[in-house]
């Protein structure tokens, strides 16, 4: 038999002779008897290994396992048999400690004197050079129950108090060797090497026990792998934190994964135009974003992907606001154009600054923005005459006369209409200007705006 197993038979032992209760006494107490007037039938008596004391002339008492009322009442009958109605009292003098055992690998001494409200932790905490606790698998031993598991990692480390059991006398912690498994954990770890898992341990207990991931990435977007012989296996950091995704083996490689950053290039209506670097994967927006998001003149309306030969169109406008695009990937390699923004209006008439204005991707562009775009109205102008010009179906300009003064001082709505592309918006002078003679007009008024 195993030399650990030996010494836990014996604490076993030791806790059927004597854990029998902290009321009941056992061998090694110190009794004394008081006879009142009958010094022959008093003193000190030690409670021998068979559980018993033996007072001179009185004879032989049975100690062990009763309580000392028991006792008391045992001596007392002896002694009236040859004094009536003789008083006696038994004290217990001194109490033999009771202990609780601790039975590891590599520990000589395991029992340790039991004090009320002693936990596992306590007893554990009394030992310093005990190996690392995930190599134990460990069982509390009380006389009459069966064995309870102890998580000693969880206790410990985590502070997990349902581990923490309470203590009674005689109680046998056992730490037997656990049955372990090596495994490999590589990559993007802080103590990259062969770690050893218990059997009920998996791919996030190996990950933090070499150190947990070495760079600051959202454990999302980290891919951890596990190689087993020609296979492999593919998942996220944030899946394995959050659930066991595998069962791992006896020698497998557990590869932890940070994003690949990769050069692409950038051109057309951004800020800086030129080669920048993402992560592989990235959503298309995130290389705009890097080099330096969109001009004044540019639209991400129809912007295009140039890849292996192939050209790709987006409307990545629903991207600039953090939105993904599973189709809209950037790779090594990539060369994405961001065109211009064609889609504009004119604002002419008595305003500041005339001119042609561009529609911003994502918003709507009403008549009290086309007013601010040209700087608000010129001297001459008014706000009651407003004209929005549209060409129909078949290329037509139809015009239609807003009195924008109303949405101003009343909050009219339908007084401050929407401007699409191609619309021409034009602030009238106080006398106001004919719509027949405002169409007849507007091959001038259109010149004027390029030519100044």
């Amino acid at each position: 038999m195993p030399r650990l197993l030996l010494v836990l038979f014996a604490a076993l032992m030791a806790t059927n002779l004597f854990a029998q209760g902290p009321s009941l006494l056992k061998a090694g107490d110190l009794l004394t008897v008081t006879t009142a007037n009958r010094p022959q039938y008093s003193g000190d008596f030690l409670v021998g290994s068979d559980g018993s004391f033996t007072v001179q002339v009185l004879g032989r008492f049975e100690a062990a396992g009763r309580t000392l009322k028991d006792v008391e009442a045992g001596v007392r009958k002896r002694v009236r048999e040859f004094v009536r109605d003789a008083e006696v009292t038994v004290i217990l003098k001194q109490e033999l400690p009771s202990f609780v055992y601790l039975v590891a690998p590599r520990v000589q001494d395991g029992a340790v004197i039991w004090i009320p409200g002693m936990t596992v932790r306590q007893l554990i905490g009394k030992y310093n050079d005990l190996q690392p606790l995930d190599s134990y698998a460990a069982k509390l031993y009380s006389q009459g129950q069966r064995a309870v598991d102890i998580d000693l990692v969880a206790l410990m480390r985590q502070g997990d108090q349902s581990q923490d059991k309470e203590l009674k006398p005689g109680d046998v912690l056992a730490l037997l060797p656990a049955a372990d498994k090596p495994v490999w954990v590589v990559g993007s770890v802080r103590t990259p090497g062969q770690v050893r898992l218990r059997s009920s341990e998996g791919v996030k207990e190996a990950i933090a026990a070499a150190g947990g991931a070495s760079v600051s990435t959202s454990p999302a977007e980290m891919t951890v792998l596990l190689r087993r012989g020609l296979e492999t296996f593919r998942s996220t950091l944030s899946e394995v934190s959050q659930r066991e995704v595998w069962e791992v083996k006896d020698g497998d490689t557990i590869v932890v994964q940070a994003p690949l950053e990769v050069a692409v290039s950038v051109g057309g209506f951004v800020k800086k135009p030129g080669e920048v670097s993402v992560r592989e994967g990235s959503p298309l927006m995130a290389a705009i974003v890097q080099a330096g998001g969109v001009e004044d003149q540019g639209t991400l309306e129809r912007t295009l992907l140039f890849r292996s030969g192939e050209v790709r169109v987006f409307d990545a406008r629903s991207l600039a606001d953090g939105g993904t695009d599973p189709g809209a990937k950037v790779q090594s390699g990539d060369f994405v154009y961001v065109p211009e923004n064609k889609r504009d209006y004119s604002v002419l008439g008595f305003v500041v600054k005339p001119g042609r204005k561009l529609i911003p991707d994502g918003r709507a562009v009403r008549l009290a923005d086309a007013l601010a775009a040209a700087d608000g109205l010129a001297p001459r102008g008014t706000y009651r005459h407003a004209v929005v010009l549209r060409a129909d179906g078949k290329g037509v300009y139809v015009a239609k006369r807003y009195d924008f003064d109303t949405y101003v001082k009343g909050g009219d709505v339908g007084q401050n209409p929407e401007i699409l592309p191609g619309d021409i918006v034009f602030f009238d002078q106080v006398s106001g200007t004919n719509l027949g003679d405002l169409l007849r007009f507007l091959p001038n008024l259109l010149l004027f705006d390029r030519l100044f």
